[in-house]
């Protein structure tokens, strides 16, 4: 698995709708040269219907950006079956999302941590974005944030999806899961392995 990133130049001249074209592009590349990298040479990651990824055949991957940074993953097909990747800035998410997108199984865990891990709140988004893009294309299941709750060991720098509805549970059936996440230049880059 080739997992990469780059501060993708924001020019803050570009509307913010150009600005996401501009990082969107940047993570693309970025997983042309993962590929590259690999021995498979191509010239653009094709777009399916809903705008996701087309893949090479034989691999797997994801791409996600912010607008200044961009992150891809690659994988050949046959060391895992699915890959997620999300990028998102390393700040709280707004108060408003909490019964959108939390469990109260997260919001145990949050409460625990009394504070000292600033972020930890959007951390689980970002972990629920990474599953939403690994087991969609595997899978072809919408699951919605409450159907999933993530547990997550801060010490390991890992997280593992679990299911909590029966929609996540059928999507699951059957696969492993390995979630590694990392702080790196004001970013949360959050990597999910399905195999």
């Amino acid at each position: 698995m080739s997992i990469g990133d780059r501060i993708g130049g924001e020019d803050s001249r570009l509307p913010p709708a150009m600005r996401r074209v501009h990082q969107s592009r940047c993570a693309r590349a970025l997983a042309i040269d993962l590929l590259a990298a690999q021995g498979c040479v191509t010239d653009a990651i094709g777009k399916g219907p809903a705008g996701d990824p087309v893949w090479p055949a034989g691999f797997v991957g994801s791409l996600s950006h912010t607008e200044s940074y961009a992150a891809a993953v690659v994988a050949r097909d046959r060391h895992c079956k699915a890959l997620g990747i999300d990028v998102e800035p390393d700040l709280p998410l707004p108060p408003d999302t909490d019964g959108l997108i939390l469990r109260d199984e997260e919001r145990l865990w949050l409460a625990g941590l009394a504070g000292a891990h600033a972020g930890a709140d959007r951390l689980l988004f970002c972990a629920k974005e990474c599953v939403h893009k690994a087991i969609h294309p595997l899978r072809g299941a919408w699951l919605d944030f409450q159907d999933v709750w993530i547990e997550v060991d801060p010490v390991a720098g890992s997280f593992t999806p679990r299911p909590a509805s029966a929609a996540a549970e059928k999507a699951f059936q059957g696969l492993q899961t390995q979630g590694r996440y990392v702080r790196t230049q004001g970013q949360l880059l959050a990597v999910l392995a399905v195999f």
